[in-house]
């Protein structure tokens, strides 16, 4: 019985004790032994632990699986009245039920994060706290007078809070907004050395600010943030050196944000993790120094969505900021239809995947789009204009954008997509393993000790492939349906917006963003041209060299930046005289050192 209960062990790869055990309850028939450990009616002996009883193989319904048992009927049966075939079939139906195994939370390793914050605050501050730098001799040249400053991390980590912050430059409305934010940075007495990352050596002067006084302590960090992002846009705009290192912004990078970077997430999940830190301290800045803020100054980068109507209105005013849900980015996802950000955007609003359907009823005057990617060899159209009417509250009189009885349709077979898909993972792969090769060992072993009697497991195997192969038609056809009624629904959306009552609220794009596995860059929009801007250096280029990157053997488009067209009014410049002066004398410096 031992040598049985080894081979059970290398054929089901449970432990030995287990199949010792199915062995002794089955009075030494294999066959019964291995079904019974299939279907997870064998349990360890009691002596030995909880953790030592898993096996490594966990049958679809044993204990240690934990998956509830799906209400769907078992595979047909090809052998009538045979119990080791009922039994494997139930193990086969189950094993279709959606898995319960938890995924690794990352909340539970405050200790390893709390480590990997010291080390990355260590290795900015290494840079932006050194008075001696160690000069990068690639960054220190001049700019031309058209050329865009090219912002570079302090570390790689932070490559995507430097993108972003190039982006927000290149868009009018957040770049004047941030340099009037009318309490300025008050270390800005010396901003040597500013350009190659390290933070001014002043100390911040709060007890002499009035206005610091009367802010609580817990919002010093939003003040913080907004302030050094002042100081960077306004060395961007009046410095003649060509690359400026963002050291003193990584310094205060919002923890949670750097946590992300730290852990290589996708690029447009951090976009949209710092641009809601961002619009936070912004908010909470522009609330301390400006209790009365407009409605327009609020909505700088949030924009407000409300739940849309089953029939349009007449007269009913449009939801208020309390009534509606704020958002500082929108992420798209990039599917085989939609392939442009107004389809898109349509996708997003049209409550998809069972979100509620939404409309716009105050854009932001910066519009930040994260890229998603679920389709590659559609090329992503990047529309350089992009009316928001279709989408806003006001001009559908809050009349839900999904109202079409073809898109509910759409969205039931969808929904019927997706659980025969995750009902075929669980048939190839019951707990987590293939079940191909489980058939592999078993009819292998059987052919080798008794070929008569393994023809019951072959007949099984069988009815498992016959089972697969009706499954994988049934999703054949049902992804057939939906791509003939998504590309109907996408032409007749891109027929809708060609009405030119629909083209009032224009936006205007002013930087993308792109990375490949080794790379990221970012074009922007500056002084009435197109500029690349990748590794500290910015070159010119052209609206089709924008577009042509998203191909499908281009990069993958990560961000997407539009501001509203309109009229912008400047900042006051009086607040920033200090600084602007000390920007002056570094710009004598950098002369100096490009000529010695």
């Amino acid at each position: 019985m031992e040598t049985h209960a080894q081979e059970l062990q290398s054929i089901l790869g449970c432990s030995y004790e287990q199949a010792l055990q199915a062995l002794q309850n089955a009075d030494g028939n294999m066959e019964v032994a291995m079904n019974r450990l299939l279907d997870g009616s064998v349990t360890a002996p009691s002596a030995r632990t909880e953790s030592d009883a898993t096996p490594v193989y966990a049958p679809p319904n044993a204990p240690s699986s934990k998956a509830p048992v799906a209400a769907l009927p078992p595979p047909a049966s090809t052998t009538d009245g045979d119990d080791q075939d009922a039994d494997l079939q139930r193990a086969m139906a189950e094993s279709m039920a959606p898995s319960t195994i938890s995924k690794p939370d990352y909340m539970d390793q405050s200790a390893d994060d709390e480590q990997l914050m010291r080390v990355l605050a260590e290795s900015v501050q290494s840079i932006s706290g050194q008075t001696e730098m160690v000069i990068r001799p690639e960054l220190q040249r001049l700019r031309s007078d058209e050329e865009p400053v090219s912002l570079v991390p302090s570390i790689p980590t932070y490559r995507t809070a430097a993108l972003v912050l190039q982006a927000l430059f290149a868009a009018e409305p957040a770049r004047q907004a941030l340099l009037g934010f009318p309490l300025p940075d008050d270390r800005t007495h010396d901003l040597s050395n500013y350009w190659a990352g390290a933070s001014p050596s002043q100390q911040r002067q709060r007890a002499s600010a009035a206005s610091w006084v009367s802010v609580p302590a817990e919002q010093h960090k939003d003040f913080d943030l907004v302030q050094r992002i002042q100081t960077l846009f306004l060395f961007m705009y009046a410095t003649q050196r060509a690359a400026l290192v963002t050291g003193d912004t990584d310094a205060v990078i919002p923890s949670d944000v750097a946590l992300q970077a730290s852990r290589h997430v996708d690029m447009h999940v951090l976009v949209e993790a710092y641009m809601e830190a961002l619009c936070r301290a912004w908010n909470t800045a522009m609330q301390a120094v400006q209790p009365a803020a407009t409605p327009k100054t609020q909505s700088l980068f949030e924009s407000y969505a409300a739940v849309a109507l089953n029939e349009p209105c007449e007269g009913q005013d449009i939801p208020t900021a309390v009534d509606a849900q704020p958002t500082s980015s929108i992420t798209l996802v990039h599917t085989t239809t939609e392939a442009d950000v107004s389809s898109c955007l349509w996708r997003k609003l049209t409550g998809w995947g069972g979100m509620e359907s939404l409309l716009i009823t105050r854009p932001a005057q910066v519009l930040v789009f994260c890229l998603q990617h679920e389709d590659t060899t559609t090329p992503f159209q990047i529309d350089p204009v992009l009316y928001m009417d279709p989408f806003l509250w006001d001009h559908r009189r809050g009349y839900r954008l999904d109202a079409q009885s073809d898109l509910s349709t759409l969205q039931t077979w969808e929904a019927e997509l997706q659980q025969r898909q995750a009902q075929r993972a669980s048939l190839l792969q019951p707990a987590g393993k293939p079940l191909s090769n489980m058939w592999k060992h078993c009819l292998s072993h059987m052919q080798t000790k008794s070929p008569d009697e393994g023809t019951w497991l072959s007949d099984l195997q069988q009815a498992w492939q016959a089972q697969l192969q009706r499954m994988e038609e049934e999703i054949s056809h049902l992804q057939t349906q939906i791509a003939t009624a998504r590309d109907k629904l996408a032409k007749a959306w891109q027929q809708h917006i060609q009405d030119s009552s629909l083209q009032t609220v224009p936006y205007d794009v002013c930087a993308v963003a792109y990375q490949t596995h080794d790379s990221e860059w970012i074009y922007v929009y500056h002084h009435e041209a197109w500029w690349r801007i990748e590794r500290g250096h910015a070159t010119k280029t052209t609206w089709d060299a924008v577009q042509a990157d998203a191909s499908p053997q281009g990069a993958a488009l990560v961000e997407l930046v539009y501001q509203q067209r309109g009229p912008v009014s400047p900042p006051q410049w009086t607040h920033l005289q200090g600084a602007l002066e000390q920007i002056a004398v570094d710009n004598q410096r950098a002369q100096e050192e490009t000529h010695s």
